[in-house]
C-alpha cells in the first residue's frame, strides 16, 4: 500500500509541476520570479515559483490515501501537524505571489504553527536536548511548548535558506526525509515513516524538474512547508522513541542548521542584518567556479551539496541512539564546512565585508 502511494505522490508532483508550466502564460506575471539584480536571484528569464503547490497538494493526497492503513491516534496526529503547516505553507505562498511578507512574518507564522500543533495534541513539546542546564529548563512544559516551536520555526527558515541553487532543496530534502524514515522503521514509527517516505519520493519527483536547468521552483511555500513537517516528524520520532539520541535531530538536519547559524554570525560581524540576503553562502561559493564552465559540470554545485548534506544524514542514521558519537559527529561536520568555507573563499579571494574593513570587496553577483 504505502509504494503504490508513494508512487501516487511521485506522479502527481510531477503532473502538476508540468501544469504549471503548460499553463505557465495564464499566470507567470503572478508566479513569476524574474532574473535582476538581487544578491540571491541565480537564474535567467522568468520562472514560476510555486512549485511548492505541487509539494503540497500530493502531501495532502498522499495523506489521506495513507490515513486509511493508520491507526485512529497516528493519524489524527499526522492531519493536525498537515493542518498547522498548511498555515505556513499559505504565507509562504502569499510571499511567492507579492513578494510582501517580510522574514520575520514568515518566521514567527511557522513559531505559531508549531504552537497549533502542540496545542492540538496535548501541549506536546520537548523534554530534553541532551545538555544538562537545558534539560532542567525542559522539566517545566511552557520551555518545552516553546522550544518546539522555535526548533520547528528554525528548520523551516533554514530549509528555506538552503533554496539557493537548481535542486539543492529538493535534494536536501529528499535525503533528510529518507533518513528520517529509515529510522523511524528501525525504531517501530510506521507512521513517521511512512509519511516522511511519501515526503522524499514528493521532492525526488520536484528535484526532476526542477534540476538541473531550473524550470520552476519551490518558492518560499515548498521550502517553508518541507522545513516545517521534517522539523515535527522529527521531534515526534525523538520524543516518542527512547532509544533515540535527541542530537539525532541536530546531525540529520546539520547542513541547514549550521549554514543558518553561520550565515546569522558571518552577518553580525560584517553589520548586516540577520534577514538581508546575500552571496556569501556556500552554495553561492561553490556557483562562482561552476557558472564559468561550458559543459554539463555548471551544474555540479547541487550534487557537490547533497554529498554535503549527505555524510551526516547517513551518520544520523546508523548512530541515532549514540548520543556521544552524534555531539562527535556535528562537531566535526562544522569543523568541516568551515574548511570548505574557507577553501571555497580563497580560491576566488573574496574577502567578506566587515565593520573594519568598509572597503572590502562587494557581494559577488552570480548566475546573470
Amino acid at each position: 500500500m504505502v509504494g503504490l502511494v508513494s508512487i501516487v505522490v511521485f506522479g502527481l508532483v510531477l503532473l502538476c509541476c508540468i501544469a504549471i508550466l503548460w499553463t505557465r502564460d495564464l499566470h507567470i506575471h503572478l508566479t513569476g520570479d524574474a532574473a535582476c539584480k538581487k544578491s540571491h536571484n541565480l537564474h535567467r528569464g522568468v520562472v514560476p515559483r510555486v512549485g511548492g503547490i505541487a509539494l503540497y497538494l500530493a502531501g495532502l493526497v498522499g495523506l489521506a490515501l495513507l490515513s486509511s492503513t493508520l491507526s485512529d491516534h497516528s493519524a489524527r496526529v499526522l492531519w493536525s501537524m498537515w493542518a498547522a503547516m498548511s498555515v505556513v505553507f499559505g504565507v509562504g505562498l502569499v510571499e511567492d505571489l507579492t513578494r510582501a511578507v517580510s522574514p520575520r512574518f514568515r518566521l514567527g507564522t511557522t513559531f505559531f504553527g508549531a504552537l497549533l500543533f502542540s496545542m492540538a495534541n496535548g501541549g506536546f513539546g520537548l523534554t530534553a536536548i541532551g545538555v544538562a542546564g537545558m534539560d532542567w529548563l525542559l522539566q517545566f512544559q511552557l520551555p518545552q511548548i516553546l522550544f518546539f516551536a522555535f526548533t520547528v520555526a528554525g528548520g523551516a527558515h533554514a530549509f528555506n535558506l538552503v533554496d539557493g541553487q537548481h535542486g539543492q532543496c529538493s535534494g536536501v530534502a529528499a535525503s533528510c526525509y529518507a533518513g528520517l524514515a529509515l529510522t523511524a522503521h528501525l525504531e517501530g514509527q510506521g507512521h513517521i515513516a511512512q509519511f516522511a517516505g511519501l515526503m522524499a519520493a514528493a521532492n525526488l519527483a520536484f528535484l526532476i524538474v526542477n534540476y538541473p536547468l531550473g524550470r520552476i521552483f519551490l518558492g518560499d511555500s515548498g521550502a517553508y512547508l518541507n522545513g516545517g513537517v521534517l522539523g515535527v516528524m522529527t521531534a515526534l520520532l525523538v520524543e516518542h522513541s527512547p532509544n533515540v539520541s535527541p542530537w539525532f535531530a541536530i546531525v540529520l538536519v546539520a547542513y541547514p542548521i549550521w549554514e543558518t547559524v553561520f550565515s546569522m554570525i558571518r552577518r553580525r560581524r560584517s553589520g548586516q542584518p540577520y534577514c538581508e540576503a546575500d552571496t556569501f553562502h556556500l552554495h553561492h561559493l561553490l556557483f562562482l567556479s561552476d557558472g564559468q564552465r561550458k559543459d554539463f559540470l555548471r551544474y555540479s554545485s547541487a550534487p557537490r551539496l547533497w554529498l554535503i548534506n549527505l555524510v551526516p544524514v547517513t551518520v544520523a542514521i546508523i548512530y541515532h541512539q549514540n548520543q556521544s558519537i552524534l555531539m562527535i559527529s556535528a562537531a566535526c561536520f562544522v569543523c568541516s564546512y568551515q574548511l570548505i568555507y574557507q577553501r571555497a573563499l580563497a580560491r576566488h579571494q573574496i574577502r567578506q565585508p566587515g565593520r573594519q574593513d568598509p572597503t572590502a570587496n562587494p557581494a559577488p553577483q552570480v548566475g546573470h
